[in-house]
Order: C-alpha cells, then sequence, then structure tokens
C-alpha cells in the first residue's frame, strides 16, 4: 500500500496539467492540502492566498482553481468580477470608467492605453494567488487564460482588451461560474485629446474631450462611474414585458400544405429567406414543449 504523501504527489501531478504551477510545489508540503468531503478533487490553499480555500472545479470539460462557496447566481459572479476590477482601479488612483454591453453578459471597465502595465501590475498585486484569472480577449473569443501569481505574464501587458475572472466552485467540485461571468478592460487610445475604443460597444467608439462628462452608472446593485454617453438608454435593450406568441402547424396536414403552397404563389415575384418556408420549419420537434419551458 502507497504512503500517503506519495498518493497525494501523483494525485498532484496528475492535476497539474490543469491547475497553476504552485500546486506542483504543494507535493513537498501536504499539510498544503485540505480534502473536500465527498470531493473529487482536493483543496489547495496557497500561503499567500487568502483564507477562503480554494478548489479544482471541473466544468464543460475545463478545469479552473476556484473559491468554494455554497451558492452562486450568475449576475451575483459578473457583480464579484466587475466589483474585483474597480476596487483594485480605484484604490491604484487609475483613471477608469464603467459601462454594461448590450447583451449584459459583460461589464465592461475602460482605462487608457498608456496605463496598462499598471492595470496589470496592480491586479496582479491585489489578486495574485487568490483563484483568479486574466484572459486576452480577442475577436474569435478568448485566446489565452493566466492564472494570476506573482508577476504579470507578457501576453497580458500587449493585449487590447482583457478579462477578469474568479472562478466559483462548488464543495464538490463543481464548476459554478468561469471567464463566462468576467468582465472586460478595455484600453482605449488617447491621440490629440480624443480616446477610441479598441473594440466596437453600443455607444460611442470615441470620446473627446466634450464628451467625458462625468455620470453614474447602475450596473447590477452597484453604482460606477462613467461618462454620460455610456448611460443613453441602450436601443438594443429589453426593459419592458414582451408577449410570447406560439403558432403551431401540422407541417404533415394535406389542407394546411395546399394553404402553404397558396400562400407561396400569391408572392411570386417576392424573394423568400431560404429558411422561412423551407419543410424543416414545420417538422415537429417538441419546439412548443421546449419553448415553454424556457419561457417560465
Amino acid at each position: 500500500m502507497a504512503a500517503p504523501g506519495v498518493t497525494i504527489k501523483k494525485q498532484l501531478l496528475k492535476l497539474s496539467n490543469y491547475v497553476p504551477t504552485w500546486v506542483e510545489g504543494l507535493g513537498r508540503n501536504p499539510r498544503g492540502v485540505v480534502f473536500a468531503p465527498g470531493a473529487k478533487t482536493s483543496f489547495f490553499l496557497h500561503p499567500r492566498a487568502s483564507r477562503r480555500p480554494l478548489l479544482v472545479g471541473r466544468g464543460h470539460g475545463r478545469y479552473f482553481v476556484g473559491t468554494v462557496t455554497d451558492h452562486l447566481g450568475s449576475q451575483q459572479a459578473i457583480q464579484a468580477n466587475l466589483d474585483g476590477v474597480v476596487d483594485v482601479l480605484k484604490n491604484a488612483g487609475i483613471e477608469h470608467f464603467v459601462y454594461g454591453t448590450a447583451a449584459g453578459q459583460h461589464p465592461v471597465v475602460g482605462c487608457l492605453a498608456k496605463d496598462r502595465v499598471a492595470v496589470v501590475s496592480e491586479l496582479v498585486k491585489t489578486h495574485g494567488h487568490s483563484g483568479a484569472y486574466v484572459a486576452v480577449v480577442s475577436g474569435t473569443g478568448i485566446r489565452a487564460r493566466r492564472y494570476l501569481k506573482r508577476s504579470a505574464p507578457s501576453v497580458l501587458t500587449k493585449a487590447s482588451v482583457l478579462r477578469f475572472f474568479k472562478p466559483q466552485v462548488s464543495p464538490t467540485g463543481i464548476l459554478l461560474s468561469d471567464d463566462r461571468a468576467g468582465c472586460d478592460i478595455e484600453f482605449w487610445r488617447s491621440s490629440a485629446g480624443v480616446w477610441t475604443s479598441p473594440v466596437a460597444n453600443p455607444y460611442a467608439t470615441q470620446l473627446s474631450e466634450g464628451d467625458r462628462q462625468r455620470a453614474d452608472v447602475h450596473i447590477g446593485t452597484g453604482t460606477y462611474d462613467s461618462y454620460s454617453a455610456f448611460v443613453q438608454p441602450d436601443p438594443f435593450a429589453t426593459n419592458y414585458p414582451i408577449d410570447v406568441v406560439y403558432t403551431w402547424v401540422d407541417g404533415n396536414d394535406p389542407a394546411w400544405q395546399s394553404r402553404k403552397r397558396g400562400a407561396l404563389g400569391q408572392n411570386e415575384g417576392t424573394e423568400l429567406n431560404p429558411l422561412a418556408a423551407n419543410e424543416s420549419r414545420f417538422s415537429s420537434r417538441d419546439e412548443l414543449k421546449i419553448g415553454f419551458a424556457t419561457s417560465i
């Protein structure tokens, strides 16, 4: 029978492909490992980390080191990540502003490109070894993820958009939130007094000096510093009740098929989207049942 220390080292080696490099060092210090009852993975508490235990969580085929929590909603995770960035910038005296995205998925914190290294350095200083990640965001999605340790990887100090997130993990090792609940950090370029965004947004991609009038923006339960351009009503936001109307047909009904052909005949000369009237659209796939379930 293998000694407990050997077994722990084997488990750490197996997980080393998924977790930060400091986990490997715990094999030399078994006292840094606390096993969670009923969990398939282990708690790893780094001496520099907060007193809250960290757990390697798994979800959607991915592994992250995260803070252990019993209950967490998606909006709570988004808010916590946003506050994690804003608090750091406020304490460091780094100029910034906040706005919400059209889809409401990722709050955005805007900073000047000249402060990029300072922003990353302060995030590392505050959140290093505490279960926090910073990822590089590109047009195709997340390009690189880096666990925050003692220093800032160079890939983070060159990016135009970063995403900060602290994964949350259940006591049994289930990943509750990941980069999808993160907070984006945009680095705006400044030229001739005009700030230019590195990516498009629903409000303003350029801010002149006259546009930079301070205003408060409300996101979730928090109030944040922003500019007036970002507190305008979002034309894509739905902040009113919507009536959902279902129509249901039997695509195999001969009488209905005849009416369909007649209706299409009346629209001759009018170009239809190829998906608008194809046969598969009227095949039964339990859409009504699924639609009701998701709209309640």
